[in-house]
């Protein structure tokens, strides 16, 4: 019973604290500060990134040369590949 009492006196105190106290003890914890938030820089190109321009306007795929070291799957894929 003692217990109890304890408990419910302790519950009854740190709910009648004000929100420092509650912060402190850290019961609450505090929101944030609209006014310490920092805004993210914009994305930016990078000065050294450029395309090559495509060669007398044809966009042709490179045919790769078949390594042994692919399944069969992935040779069937590539076998798809080429004949488009």
């Amino acid at each position: 019973m003692r217990i109890i009492f304890l408990l419910f006196t302790t519950l009854s105190i740190t709910t009648a604290c004000n929100s420092k106290v509650k912060e402190t003890i850290g019961i609450v914890t505090p929101g944030p500060n609209e006014y310490r938030v920092q805004r993210n820089k914009p994305l930016e190109v990078p000065p050294h990134y450029e395309l090559p321009e495509p060669e007398n306007g044809t966009h042709e795929l490179t045919v790769m040369s078949k390594p042994k070291n692919f399944n069969e799957g992935e040779k069937a894929l590539i076998d798809e590949f080429e004949r488009k």
